[in-house]
């Protein structure tokens, strides 16, 4: 019996992981402007998520060279950023879980980013992150069962070497923005018919072997 019930365990494991669905948010498929026009907001629907002053910036051609954007371009030159170096958020209507993410202070050393993943019944996760504005930092906190999550940016002093130089258009630029990329998670998932084929199947055949067991003893 101790076998059935291993093998059932594997059966529901099996078509748990085949519900799950992990994705990957890089802003890289998004058609941008470059220079001072290189960035925009993101669509209220970018990637089924509501956006609340997520922009995203394309840090390719060397305008955005003296900032933290460009280290924090992991994947591609698009980053996404809190306009205006002030609070901003993604939201959904299903929960989800938050698995991770790169992130970039973009003018400032020792930039402070309170994160807050809500929705979760049983509370709020929190964490208090403290980038680089040379590299970027990746961060795995996998939240599970949220809905939301807010970023806010404060303090820190101006990275010396950002804002100046030829050909850029502003002098010295000292916000709280930061460069975000990679966003990583998971949503939930109605499995796949395969999924649910593959657990009738099994739970048959455990049904079978049980009574065939009982009849011989």
């Amino acid at each position: 019996m101790p076998t059935l019930v291993a093998l059932a365990l594997s059966l529901l494991s099996m078509t748990a992981i085949s519900s799950a669905q992990a994705a990957v948010i890089t802003f890289d498929e998004l058609a941008l402007g470059t220079g001072a026009n290189a960035y925009a907001p993101l669509a209220a629907d970018y990637q089924g998520f509501n956006w609340s002053n997520f922009q995203a910036l394309n840090t390719a051609g060397g305008y955005w060279d003296l900032s933290g954007y460009v280290p924090g371009s992991v994947s591609g030159d698009n980053v996404g950023f809190n306009g205006g170096g002030t609070t901003a958020s993604f939201s959904s209507a299903s929960a989800f879980t938050l698995n991770s993410f790169d992130l970039t202070a973009a003018w400032r050393d020792n930039l402070t980013v309170t994160v807050r993943g809500s929705g979760n019944p049983g509370g709020d996760y929190v964490a208090t992150l403290t980038p680089s504005a040379i590299a970027a930092t990746s961060y795995t906190v996998n939240w599970t069962g949220i809905t939301s999550v807010t970023f806010e940016a404060s303090g820190g002093t101006h990275h010396p070497d950002y804002g100046t130089g030829s050909g850029q258009n502003f002098s010295v630029s000292d916000f709280s923005h930061f460069a975000i990329d990679n966003i990583t998670y998971n949503v939930s998932a109605v499995p796949e018919p395969e999924s649910y084929a593959m657990l009738l199947a099994g739970l048959g055949a455990l049904g079978f072997i049980g009574k065939r067991r009982r009849r011989q003893s």
